[in-house]
């Protein structure tokens, strides 16, 4: 298994992101939680001094018999935090206890909802 795997860049009102999932943690999280993150994906063609702040929700699906697992993050991004989220987003041992639910057909779904997103061209 890989230590991360990213998914496609997708676009946000001109802002592309990509999410970042280590499937055996990252961080505080190592080899206990799953890790995920959501990133800048276009960060070297953002102006300088750069910012833009997020409101988001992570979401691991599940089958209908068991609610998603999800987490809601409020933060900026910058040229110097290009990633944000959870390092300790779902414990491995539920993820392998429900592995019958959360992983059909050995598929594990993470999805991005973005909720609020505001930018900055140049700051002083």
């Amino acid at each position: 298994m890989n230590d991360r795997v990213y998914s496609e860049v997708f676009e946000v009102e001109g802002q592309k992101w990509s999410l970042v999932l280590h499937p055996k943690g990252h961080g505080k999280g190592r080899g206990e939680y799953v890790s995920i993150f959501l990133s800048v994906a276009n960060h070297e063609a953002r102006p300088l001094n750069w910012k833009v702040y997020a409101k988001y929700k992570l979401r691991i699906r599940c089958s209908s018999v068991f609610p998603h697992v999800e987490k809601v993050a409020r933060c900026w991004f910058c040229s110097s935090i290009l990633s944000r989220g959870f390092s300790n987003f779902m414990l491995l041992s539920e993820l392998r206890d429900r592995c019958y639910w959360f992983l059909p057909g050995d598929t594990l779904i993470v999805e991005v909802e973005i909720m609020v997103m505001s930018a900055t061209k140049n700051l002083p």
